[in-house]
């Protein structure tokens, strides 16, 4: 029969009902806030991110129009979100912005 100092190092180092792992397992980040991550993170000392990148493509390849299956995809799967949110805003667009916005509203019209 074995003794107790035997038994020793069979023992967990902790009391009975208290945590072998007392700070839990580690929290992951999930793939969605990597890729936010990495869109948001600046490319240079301007502050230009790759999602600005990305929107400033998605903008020039509807007023070219370029309009891509991508773009069109990228944009049903973004616009709900942001339908659901109300922008009232009191601001005078440049020409050239004006007609991203039209071009735009006109694209965004055609998905429904």
């Amino acid at each position: 029969m074995p003794n107790e100092k035997s038994l020793a190092n069979l023992r967990p180092p902790w009391k009975p009902g208290q945590s072998g792992n007392p700070k839990g397992r580690p929290k992951r980040r999930t793939l969605e806030e990597e890729v936010n991550a990495l869109l948001e993170k600046p490319l240079d000392e301007s502050g230009t991110t790759r999602l600005d990148q990305m929107a400033e493509r998605i903008v020039e390849h509807i007023v070219g129009g370029k309009d891509t299956s991508l773009t069109r995809e990228m944009l049903k799967r973004i616009w709900p979100e942001v339908r659901r949110h109300e922008v009232s805003a009191d601001v005078e667009l440049s020409g050239e912005m004006e007609i991203a916005a039209s071009e735009l509203s006109r694209f965004l019209g055609e998905l429904d």
